[in-house]
């Protein structure tokens, strides 16, 4: 029995199933995935209620590759989740990035070396230098997860680094401030003490330790260590 005969599959879901059965491998599971709310299991269950061929793939073929595309997300625990009623503010994605991105650049000389091994004075290196960082991750969010190249097209990623956080004043001290440095209601950066957004009003998510723990050694007082001095240290 093919799916379009199924009484248990809806009429949104009839039409998106065909429309993906048409376009596979080019539209792909995942999608398909996230306009339906199902796990991979589950779609992969419904589409095979289908006639299973199209302009690329015989029967079998189709099978066997949507089988492989379902076995690797549940490999992967990967499931389409649950899209926001609203947007998402600033401070919840970058929240979010924290937790599902992974963003590292690790050199193996230090710029003095660059400066000597390359003949180059600081103003050349440092455009040089971030110019290929960010050509290099920039190349990479071509393909985020595999999809469709240009999800963000040049100009776009042109307009936002214009407006880029780091440039404009984000917090120098993420790595020595012990709780949440942006407001997770309005996307505010929060300064070092305060325990509600001055924007909003909202709390702080977590509850800032004093004193402030970190490594080595420090004098003994009976105050709270002010962050001027771990940032001397």
């Amino acid at each position: 029995m093919f799916g379009e005969e199924n009484p248990k599959l809806t009429p949104v879901e009839v039409e998106t199933i065909s429309k993906f059965i048409s376009n596979y491998p080019y539209s792909t599971l995942t999608y398909l995935c996230r306009m339906l709310s199902l796990k991979p299991a589950e779609a992969a269950a419904k589409v095979m209620t289908f006639d299973l061929c199209n302009e690329w793939w015989d029967k079998d073929a189709f099978a066997a590759a949507l089988n492989r595309d379902c076995d690797r997300l549940i490999a992967q625990e990967w499931e389409p989740g649950v899209s926001p009623i609203t947007p998402l503010t600033k401070g919840q994605a970058f929240q979010l990035f924290e937790h599902t991105a992974r963003v590292e650049i690790d050199v193996t000389w230090d710029v003095y070396d660059m400066m000597h091994r390359m003949s180059l004075e600081p103003e050349a290196l440092r455009a040089y230098l971030v110019d290929y960082c960010i050509s290099s991750l920039l190349s990479r969010m071509k393909h985020i997860g595999g999809g469709q190249s240009w999800v963000f097209a040049p100009e776009t990623i042109e307009n936002a680094a214009i407006n880029n956080s780091w440039i404009n004043g984000w917090p120098n001290r993420n790595e020595i401030t012990p709780y949440c440095h942006y407001c997770l209601s309005c996307g505010t950066f929060f300064t070092d003490t305060e325990a509600t957004c001055d924007a909003c009003g909202a709390s702080r998510c977590l509850v800032p330790q004093r004193p402030v723990p970190i490594p080595g050694e420090i004098e003994e007082r009976n105050h709270a260590v002010s962050f001027d001095e771990i940032a001397n240290l």
